[in-house]
């Protein structure tokens, strides 16, 4: 899933004050990137500065998607593409509240449920991960016949809420070929709403 916005003071029928520019962002879940030109005013017709908008979008989403090919965006002498690539720590945004839903598959974090990944979660604490939880989750994927996750919330109905360490001191516990999910829904019936469809 990827994520685009835009925003853009081009030419109009009136004459504007500011200056004319567009700013481009997407983001695929683990990253963000910015892109923004302030174009020469009287250099282009309005057509012209839609087309050029429409080039970064597209450029926007083709390096989002992590493709190669780009199309050609051609700027004037004096204009300049500025552009921004911020690359998201997703465990420090489950933490901060940020992101209500974060799944870990062999060390590498998304936004979003396991969807097929799992047929099952094992809810819970996780301090310390021990030989009990194991069984449960083998026990559970013989009866679901399926693979079986965990889901560590960060938020607790009678405990704090964890840390930054905590979480990571936790999920540092588990396997590769693990599939754990991090939530901020410290109810089972918040828990099953929010991962249904989703194991």
């Amino acid at each position: 899933l990827i994520g685009v916005g835009a925003s853009a003071a081009l030419q109009s029928d009136h004459e504007r004050r500011g200056a004319n520019r567009v700013f481009v962002a997407t983001c695929n879940g683990t990253s963000v990137w910015t892109m923004g030109v302030e174009m020469e005013k009287g250099t282009r017709s309005r057509e012209q500065e839609d087309d050029l908008c429409s080039r970064l979008v597209l450029n926007a989403l083709l390096e989002a998607m992590e493709l190669e090919e780009r199309v050609e965006v051609s700027l004037g002498a004096h204009e300049t593409l500025t552009r921004t690539v911020d690359d998201r720590d997703l465990v420090r945004l489950a933490v901060d509240g940020d992101a209500p839903l974060i799944t870990i598959t062999g060390g590498v974090a998304e936004l979003g449920g396991p969807s097929d990944r799992v047929t099952g979660l094992l809810c819970g604490s996780f301090n310390p991960l021990h030989k009990g939880h194991r069984t449960l989750v083998q026990s559970a994927e013989r009866v679901l016949r399926g693979a079986v996750g965990f889901e560590l919330c960060v938020r607790n109905v009678d405990k704090p809420t964890l840390t930054d360490t905590d979480v990571r001191t936790r999920l540092a516990q588990f396997n590769k070929e693990d599939v754990i999910v991090l939530t901020q829904e410290p109810r089972f019936v918040d828990k099953a709403r929010m991962l249904a469809g989703q194991a």
